[in-house]
């Protein structure tokens, strides 16, 4: 009987031992992902905090963090999918729409951009290790919907992060014409998104079907009843207490729309909403309050 726990015992050992030394279970992964567990708990209290202020500061060392496991195990779509989140809500929350003079603001969208960039390419990453993502991004608008139905539910994640990514490095690229021919197929991956899960992230593909319809003239793609149907959408999904729905939808259609007195009524509550309506969007909400504020003093300039 001792014999053969020994030999069982020998035999653990050596399985640990191969497994280790093997390149599919190297130590590095393993330390990567067991400390990925904590920051995520990091991350959640990130999203839940109500100073902007701190959360600014708090930001670049957690993205650093996170990045640098995404680098670390290049393979695994979860991290590649955490860089691409965190790297694209910073840039969103902290860099867009964010300061009061012109120039200023010019200088934080340039790096809002980058960013969106650099978060691209780690949910292309993600993405890539299941379809050729990266090549159907270079293809025909038919092309790419078709390489991308292909994909299920559970690469959504990815999908969304590298819609919110691509989409608002457009957004903020509107004089780079090869950049503007890409939304079709952000507009795609959003449609693809709602038939997968259409409720990922408080409606999100929704709210950027409204953005994409709400921001465009028609000739390339507007329309004002598509955006309205998309944030009723959106609405009916994350309900009055994800603040960030109401302000976009103030922000881009009722500009295209002129109609100033929705416009007005629409950020009002934003700004007079509680910011723990959701605990666990607290930030974001915060964050919706304070572009809010600003966007509304800008009425007169819009309008």
């Amino acid at each position: 009987m001792t014999n053969r726990v020994n030999l069982g015992n020998s035999l653990t050992v050596l399985a640990t031992a191969l497994c280790l030394a093997a390149s599919g279970c190297d130590m590095k992964r393993l330390v990567i992902r067991s400390s990925y567990l904590m920051v995520q708990e990091a991350e959640a209290a990130f999203f839940e905090e109500p100073d902007t202020i701190l959360a600014a500061e708090a930001a670049p060392a957690n993205l650093k963090l996170i990045e640098g496991m995404a680098r670390g195990v290049p393979d695994d779509p979860e991290l590649q999918v955490a860089a691409a989140r965190m790297l694209s809500l910073y840039a969103f929350g902290f860099l867009e729409d964010c300061c009061e003079g012109a120039d200023e603001q010019a200088r934080a969208d340039d790096r809002a951009r980058a960013i969106h960039q650099r978060a691209l390419a780690y949910a292309t990453r993600a993405l890539d290790q299941e379809i050729d993502f990266s090549g159907l991004m270079k293809q025909d608008l038919e092309t790419f919907e078709a390489g991308i139905g292909k994909l299920g539910e559970e690469h959504v994640p990815a999908l969304f992060w590298a819609t919110f990514a691509w989409g608002l490095y457009i957004n903020l690229s509107r004089a780079d014409v090869a950049a503007v021919a890409d939304l079709p197929k952000v507009a795609a991956l959003s449609r693809r998104i709602a038939e997968l899960d259409e409720t990922y992230f408080y409606g999100g593909a929704h709210l950027f079907l409204m953005v994409y319809h709400g921001s465009l003239g028609p000739a390339v793609g507007g329309d004002p009843a598509k955006a309205k149907a998309a944030y009723e959408k959106a609405w009916e999904i994350g309900g009055e207490a994800f603040l960030m729905t109401k302000y976009l939808f103030a922000k881009y259609y009722c500009q295209q729309t002129l109609d100033r007195d929705l416009f007005e009524k629409l950020l009002g509550e934003v700004i007079d909403a509680p910011a723990d309506l959701l605990p666990e969007q607290r930030l974001s909400n915060t964050l919706s309050k304070e572009k809010a504020a600003r966007l509304l003093a800008r009425a007169d300039d819009l309008f």
